[in-house]
């Protein structure tokens, strides 16, 4: 049987929440991009596609650094006409 310290646990314990809340944050980005494409296949393959207002970085790259709302915030300012 492995041994475990508190810490590993913890360390554990971190990632492991880390990576439920981006995943959170990722289906929200999915289910928000669909309501606007109503495509989810189209919605997902977006996820992954470079954005030239951001320096060519995908939205899954964005909600990684925290920046949700700019994922967000980026198909509203595309359908108004806002380029960046």
């Amino acid at each position: 049987m492995a041994s475990f310290t508190k810490y590993t646990l913890s360390q554990k314990n971190q990632t492991d929440l880390l990576r439920c809340s981006l995943m959170r944050e990722v289906d929200r980005v999915i289910a928000f991009s669909e309501s606007i494409s109503e495509n989810r296949a189209k919605a997902v393959w977006w996820l992954s596609q470079p954005l030239a207002m951001f320096a060519g970085k995908t939205a899954l790259e964005l909600i990684t650094e925290g920046r949700n709302g700019d994922v967000i915030g980026y198909p509203q300012s595309s359908e108004s006409g806002y380029g960046g």
